[in-house]
C-alpha cells in the first residue's frame, strides 16, 4: 500500500504535537505547520499530499483561506477542518467551500481518523449527484416542522445553544430535536448534512 501523507496545520504545540503522533501511529506519513503561512512556503514538497487536517483559527491566514487555497492549488487534497464549539458557522462556510468534514474540539481520535480517511477516499472531489433528489425529498419529508426549524437553523451554522435561544427552549430540547434530523436524514455528522444537501441541491 502507498504512503498516505498528511498536512497538519495547528498553532498550538502541545495538540500539535499530539496530533502527529497520533495520526503517525495511525501509519500515516506527517507534516506539521505552525501556520498556513508555513505550509504555502512548503509548497514545493506538497504534490505528495493527501488529506490537510487544518485548525480553523490560526495566525494570520485562517483555516478557511488555507483550504480555499489548498482547493486552489491542490485540488486533490482532501481538507478536515478542526473547529471549535463557536466557529460552526465558519465551519459550515468551509464545506461549502469544499472542506470534507470538520471535527469539533474537542475530539473523539476514532472520528477524526475516520475523516481523514474519507477525505483521502475523495481526495477532495466530492461527487457532484451523489445523493438522489428524490430520496433526500422523502427523507425531508420526515421531518416534523420544529425538525425541519431546527435543521435550517444548524444548516445556517448555528451552534446547539444559539438554536435554544433563538427558539426559547432548553439545550437538551434541541439536542434530541438534532438527534432526530440525523437520524431520519440518515447522517452522522452535521458536515454529512451539509454535504447531503449541497449534493442533492435540496432546499
Amino acid at each position: 500500500m502507498p504512503d498516505i501523507w498528511l498536512a497538519v496545520v495547528e498553532d498550538d504545540p502541545p495538540l500539535r504535537d499530539a496530533l502527529e503522533s497520533l495520526l503517525t501511529a495511525a501509519g500515516f506519513k506527517v507534516l506539521s505547520f505552525a501556520s498556513a503561512e508555513a505550509l504555502i512556503d512548503a509548497r514545493p514538497h506538497l504534490s505528495v499530499l493527501n488529506c490537510a487536517v487544518v485548525d480553523l483559527r490560526l495566525p494570520g491566514m485562517d483555516g478557511l483561506a488555507l483550504q480555499e487555497w489548498l482547493s486552489r492549488e491542490f485540488p486533490s487534497v482532501g481538507t478536515v477542518i478542526i473547529t471549535a464549539h463557536g466557529d460552526i458557522k465558519m465551519a459550515v462556510a468551509a464545506i461549502k467551500a469544499g472542506t470534507v468534514d470538520f471535527i469539533e474540539k474537542p475530539f473523539d481520535p476514532t472520528l477524526l481518523l475516520d475523516s481523514i480517511y474519507e477525505a483521502v477516499d475523495r481526495r477532495g472531489q466530492h461527487p457532484i449527484g451523489r445523493h438522489d433528489q428524490a430520496l433526500v425529498r422523502e427523507q425531508l419529508s420526515r421531518l416534523t416542522e420544529r425538525e425541519r426549524e431546527i435543521m435550517d437553523l444548524m444548516l445556517a451554522g448555528h451552534t446547539n445553544k444559539a438554536i435554544g435561544l433563538r427558539l426559547s427552549i432548553s439545550h437538551r430540547t434541541v439536542e434530541s430535536h438534532r438527534s432526530r434530523v440525523m437520524e431520519k436524514m440518515e447522517v452522522r455528522n452535521l458536515a454529512a448534512l451539509i454535504h447531503l444537501m449541497l449534493d442533492a441541491k435540496v432546499s
